[in-house]
């Protein structure tokens, strides 16, 4: 594979902020979008495997907040594109259910795009002082790659990002916090029994430091062989970093579940004894806790990156001009994504930032 030794606008990592940095930008301006080879080197694979599948790219918050505008317009350009939606709550989802409507609209929207070429090659180094790439083909061939302005969206360590290395992220010279796995299922110091195993009980779900609450969702729990899991849980595990960067290893968290309250609904410890489900029945009476008191269980550790539906750290956020997204010590380098040091909830927040990310950092081009 021939490699040019000169790039206009370099785009590294085709998810959904390189993607849509990549769409964005202007067309007098000529992009070389870059994804690493693989056996099979699918663009925007994030975008496929999002949602189980359904694809929940974006919250009706986010046309609400301090991108509205950003928000209002990211949506009406995928409507241009032809794309159906629908709302679900506040989680926008593909109008036919399926990760592979949106992955399809925006791989067709890059095809017909004249002014992007798409390259598959990995990034080994990125030298901002100097404006260039070391990059390395399918067959180990490598080159340096020189550019007028670059874009870092290379995303963090979740899901299936075995061959993760801290080699490119150094090599920028930028300050950034280690990724760990987040918006995952925690592992708890209690083995949960194989008749729990699996269930599903909704409540509300308190975090504690100490006596110290840090976190409160109402929602659904998941109960695995050996910890928690569902929604609730997971956006927990975000609460539980900041706290542990705060304070270190001086932690002792707990999770509790009042499944006495859910949606709104709240009934007393005198209603619905009798109409258990037979699993938290049997749970109670052997662990001997009175009918209505919370279930306690006890953190011991997060589940690995592959458990994880996004990662904590990144690029430290004063690194980064916040209104455009360039690098404050290098101001051809644009970052965005999940690259940077900000892990958002679920339920459509991290994809749809992201996406709003790559927009900005488009227009900026």
């Amino acid at each position: 594979m021939k490699i040019s030794s000169n790039a206009d606008v370099v785009v590294i990592g085709s998810g959904p902020c390189g993607l849509l940095a990549a769409l964005s930008v202007s067309p007098e301006r000529k992009v070389l979008l870059l994804e690493k080879p693989d056996k099979r080197t699918i663009l925007s694979k994030r975008i496929l495997v999002s949602g189980n599948g359904r694809a929940n790219f974006f919250n009706e918050a986010l046309l609400h907040g301090e991108r509205k505008k950003e928000a209002e317009e990211f949506l009406a350009y995928l409507r241009s594109l032809g794309f159906s939606y629908y709302r679900e709550g506040n989680l926008y989802y593909p109008f036919f259910n399926r990760s592979e409507c949106l992955h399809r609209v925006l791989l067709e929207a890059l095809k017909k795009n004249g002014n992007v070429q798409v390259m598959a090659l990995k990034v080994l180094a990125l030298k901002p002082s100097e404006r260039t790439l070391l990059v390395e083909d399918s067959d180990g061939g490598k080159a340096f790659l020189s550019y007028q302005d670059a874009v870092l969206a290379t995303g963090g360590r979740s899901y299936d990002r075995k061959d993760f290395d801290y080699s490119l992220l150094k090599s920028t010279g930028l300050s950034y916090v280690p990724f760990l796995p987040a918006l995952c299922p925690v592992k708890t110091k209690e083995r949960i029994p194989p008749f729990l195993k699996n269930s599903r009980l909704k409540g509300r779900l308190t975090v504690l430091d100490g006596t110290e609450k840090i976190y409160q969702e109402d929602g659904e729990v998941l109960f695995k062989e050996d910890g928690l899991s569902g929604i609730a849980v997971f956006d927990s595990t975000i609460a539980l970093y900041e706290r542990m960067r705060q304070k270190g290893e001086d932690v002792s968290f707990s999770y509790r579940l009042d499944y006495l309250v859910h949606d709104g609904t709240r009934i007393t410890p005198e209603e619905g004894k009798a109409s258990l489900p037979e699993a938290l029945k049997t749970y109670l009476d052997q662990e001997r806790i009175p009918y209505g008191e919370p279930l306690c269980f006890t953190f011991r550790d997060f589940y690995p990156f592959e458990s994880s539906q996004v990662s904590y750290g990144g690029v430290k956020l004063v690194e980064v001009d916040p209104s455009t997204l360039q690098s404050k010590k290098f101001r051809h380098l644009y970052l965005g994504g999940e690259i940077l040091d900000r892990t958002l909830p679920c339920g459509g927040f991290n994809m749809g930032n992201a996406f709003l990310d790559g927009r900005r950092i488009g227009k900026e081009l």
